[in-house]
């Protein structure tokens, strides 16, 4: 708790909250929690913070730049949230939300949002707008590409 005087009275806030006098009336707006996301890899579900960056590679889990535990030889990521970057060194990613960085993985892609950088995936990659350029090892789907598209299968999105 934080501790504001206003005209000599001592007024306890919470930490984080935001203060507006208005016509003689003071007003604490507390501050929104974090929100949460959750991030699903091989059926076990983590809670995250929306914005959060995660890593597998070589079975290692990094989330945030924490280890949390190791992932198996075949890696499967569903992710319900905001991501700020997502690398699996193998396995598909499924991201039911946006991506504000890049998406890198072994597998396939299917991003239901947008991606403020580029998708790079070893298999078929399904994504939204794409700011940056798009790889992939399969087929292509996605909606506006800021960058070029590389693909070994079919290729489809807007420019």
């Amino acid at each position: 708790m934080g501790m504001v005087i206003v005209n000599g009275d001592r007024i306890e806030v919470p930490d984080g909250a935001s203060i507006s006098i208005s016509n003689g009336e003071i007003i604490v707006i507390q501050q929104k929690e974090s929100v949460m996301g959750v991030v699903i890899i091989n059926g076990t579900r983590v809670e995250v913070p929306d914005g959060s960056s995660i890593s597998i590679s070589n079975g290692e889990i990094i989330i945030n730049g924490s280890r949390h535990g190791v992932a198996g030889p075949d890696v499967k990521v569903v992710v319900e949230g905001v991501l700020v970057d997502l690398e699996v060194d193998r396995g598909s990613v499924e991201v039911r939300g946006d991506v504000t960085g890049s998406v890198n993985c072994g597998g396939s892609a299917t991003i239901g949002g947008g991606v403020g950088g580029g998708v790079d995936a070893g298999g078929s990659i399904t994504c939204g707008v794409v700011t940056g350029d798009v790889d992939a090892g399969g087929s292509v789907n996605c909606g506006d590409v800021g960058g070029d598209v590389d693909a070994r299968g079919s290729i489809n999105y807007r420019r």
